[in-house]
C-alpha cells in the first residue's frame, strides 16, 4: 500500500468524525457571537469506532462552551469504524472547536 493512500484514508476518516461531531454540536445562542472562544480536544478511538478517551488539550475558559463541546463528542459516539486500508488498532484525533464551526 502506498503512503499517500494511507494518509488520504486517514484524512477522510478524520473528516467523517469531524462532520459527525459538528452535526451534533449545539452551542447556546449567546455564545455563538463570542469570537475568542476556542477549545481543542484530543479523542482516542479504537478500530471499531469505540471512543475510549476524551481529553481537553485546551479549554476555552467558558464552562458552557466546553460543556457543549463535550456533549457533542459524547453524542457522536461511537465514531465510524476505521477504513479497511488503515490498520492501526487505535487513533488519536485532535479536534478544534470555535463558534464559527457551528451549524445554525
Amino acid at each position: 500500500m502506498k503512503g499517500g493512500e494511507l494518509s488520504q484514508a486517514l484524512m477522510l476518516y478524520r473528516a467523517l468524525v469531524n462532520e459527525k461531531i459538528q452535526s451534533n454540536w449545539v452551542l447556546p445562542e449567546r455564545l455563538s457571537q463570542e469570537e475568542d472562544l476556542e477549545a481543542v480536544v484530543v479523542v482516542r478511538a479504537r478500530r471499531d469506532g469505540t471512543v475510549f478517551d476524551i481529553d481537553f488539550e485546551k479549554k476555552s475558559g467558558n464552562s458552557y462552551f466546553d460543556d457543549s463541546v463535550l456533549k457533542a463528542i459524547l453524542k457522536s459516539k461511537p465514531f465510524p469504524p476505521f477504513p479497511d486500508i488503515y490498520s492501526p488498532q487505535e487513533e488519536e484525533i485532535v479536534i478544534r472547536f470555535a463558534p464559527e464551526n457551528v451549524r445554525s
